[in-house]
């Protein structure tokens, strides 16, 4: 593999989100981002469950000309049918603020190639949990974009500031 240089920040919850209430650190880090940053964004994460604060951030970025491209998992893809179900309540919302959704297919070509020695089933399932936001910073780290993971988990991310690797994944 290439070495990319960039510079990272850890981001983090409390790890008394309990006794605190919710940090959201690494939802605060997202949304600032989202708000500050100046191009497209990409938002890869297995459940989508917007809040209202979410899609308007995401209203005010692709108001300024930018697009913001997510995805999630499909119905059949998905291991949370509870959650998937607010994403289906969601995503006429999402559409209206701006942005392009896409999901994963359960039958999706690529599976071939994603499977790991030892694996088994037929379907591929999303999991990850990442971002490039703009052209300089990709996010990698623990926290879906639910309320689960953005109010209640204490979740961790490294935010990496490297156009050059920005430039390779969009």
């Amino acid at each position: 593999g290439q070495m990319i240089d960039g510079t990272a920040h850890v981001l983090h919850d409390s790890a008394d989100v309990m006794d605190e209430g919710a940090t959201g650190l690494m939802a605060l880090g997202l949304r600032e981002a989202l708000q500050s940053e100046q191009g497209d964004v990409l938002i890869v994460t297995a459940y989508l469950v917007p809040d209202e604060v979410f899609l308007q951030r995401v209203r005010l970025h692709t108001e300024r000309g930018f697009r913001v491209r997510l995805l999630t998992n499909s119905q059949l893809t998905t291991n949370q049918p509870a959650a998937h179900a607010y994403y289906q309540a969601a995503r006429r919302d999402l559409l209206a603020a701006g942005a392009e959704l896409y999901e994963l297919r359960p039958d999706a070509f690529s599976h071939a190639h994603q499977r790991s020695p030892g694996s088994s089933g037929r379907f591929l399932g999303l999991h990850a949990k990442s971002a490039v936001i703009g052209s300089r910073h990709v996010l990698v780290g623990s926290m879906n974009l639910d309320p689960r993971s953005m109010v209640l988990n204490t979740e961790m991310g490294l935010l990496v500031d490297s156009p050059e690797l920005t430039s390779l994944a969009l």
